[in-house]
């Protein structure tokens, strides 16, 4: 436990950078999902859940706007208004006020 501690002060005081993990996991239908955050294409929120649109599907969360938001950041993601973030990479373009995306699933 003492060198646990010592590892963990040294760590904390000498600002390391901790890595971000390249997924996070959704409450969905009961079930714990993993989902790549490369996979996401667009998350909406929706009154108590979220819509996740990824490559591989939808899935409809009972986590929070701020749970995702945390792993959904620039510069691979853009919040657009108060419940929706956009993957720049699924952009095709702008029309007015309104973000025209591509979805695509894999099947």
């Amino acid at each position: 436990y003492e060198i646990f501690l010592t590892t963990i002060i040294r760590l904390t005081t000498n600002n390391i950078p901790v890595p971000k993990p390249d997924y996070f996991f959704i409450s969905s239908d009961k079930k714990i999902i993993k989902i790549n955050i490369k996979d996401v294409i667009h998350v909406m929120g929706q009154q108590n859940f979220l819509g996740i649109t990824c490559i591989n599907g939808y899935y409809l969360s009972t986590n929070t706007f701020k749970e995702i938001e945390e792993y959904l950041t620039e510069p691979n993601f853009i919040r657009v208004n108060k419940s929706h973030i956009i993957a720049f990479s699924s952009i095709l373009c702008l029309e007015g006020n309104d973000v025209r995306i591509l979805i695509e699933f894999k099947g």
